[in-house]
């Protein structure tokens, strides 16, 4: 509710007003989206044009069309005592979204929720680049202005289709960026 009461609690009534001017759609559109939205976990929520994190340090409001990339980041931390003797893992899940400005913005979701999530993305906002692979994080890193033309030429001429490589794995050092998942290339139809 971070989010909700930064955005439309009546002490910010000139920010509500300047945010609603600048984004083309109504307020009264705007707070209709986030109630009706749907939620894919307490804090995140995703509707035809937005999509919220109420996180308490990092409340997010974005619009959907401002996203060009979403992938899965698992962070492993193991403790050791005397560099020899580990006694513990961490893992910790995060849904990271890039948007056109290349911001990344790390969402701690669980297991299940990020790759419904992710589902939700792939088939009701097709010009998401949806998955992690090394030359997607070169292209978006090196020629982010590239990668952004081509996706607003392409959603002008017809629409970018993700196809699902089923069952791949990635790891790196510390990181298993999809385990038994699954990770998406990019094609044209």
């Amino acid at each position: 509710i971070a989010t909700f009461s930064l955005i439309f609690g009546g002490y910010k009534k000139k920010y509500r007003e300047a945010l609603a001017r600048s984004m083309d759609i109504s307020l009264e559109d705007i707070e209709r989206e986030y109630f009706e939205a749907r939620k894919y976990s307490p804090k995140l929520r995703i509707s035809k044009h937005f999509t919220w994190y109420t996180g308490f340090f990092t409340p997010l409001m974005i619009r959907n069309t401002d996203i060009i990339w979403v992938y899965k980041h698992v962070e492993t931390t193991t403790y050791t005592a005397y560099h020899i003797i580990n006694y513990w893992k961490t893992k910790r899940e995060y849904l990271y979204l890039v948007d056109r400005a290349g911001e990344e913005y790390g969402i701690k979701l669980h297991g299940d929720n990020i790759r419904v999530t992710m589902e939700h993305y792939f088939y009701d906002h097709k010009h998401i680049v949806n998955g992690y692979s090394e030359d997607i994080a070169r292209q978006v890193k090196h020629n982010r202005e590239q990668v952004v033309r081509m996706i607003d030429e392409k959603l002008k001429v017809r629409p970018v289709f993700v196809t699902p490589i089923v069952g791949t794995e990635v790891e790196e050092e510390n990181t298993t960026i999809s385990k038994g998942g699954s990770m998406f290339s990019l094609r044209q139809d």
